[in-house]
């Protein structure tokens, strides 16, 4: 994500009332970081979760065992799983 970018999502949250969180694995943390770096980020940005390891997406995130074993960390449905886990651990 770029700087501008980053911009972008922080104030298009702020206008519309929105806050979010974040479940990164894959990113380490970049887009929240990336989040973070924008002045009045604050308002919006609850915080975030790296999750690299399986055992932090199922027992903090709540993303279901067989769903990793069937099929693996990088996956589209994992992924949303994390994203909704971040949220709800979050307050986002």
């Amino acid at each position: 994500m770029t700087t501008a970018a980053a911009r972008d999502v922080v104030h298009a949250l702020a206008d519309a009332g929105l806050t979010v969180a974040t479940g990164e694995s894959l990113t380490a943390g970049l887009v929240a970081a990336r989040l973070a770096d924008v002045p009045g980020a604050s308002a919006v940005l609850h915080g975030g979760v790296v999750a690299y390891q399986n055992a932090v997406k199922t027992g903090l995130l709540g993303v279901p065992e067989d769903l990793l074993a069937r099929v693996g960390a990088v996956d589209a449905d994992v992924a949303r799983r994390m994203a909704l886990g971040a949220r709800a651990a979050l307050g986002a």
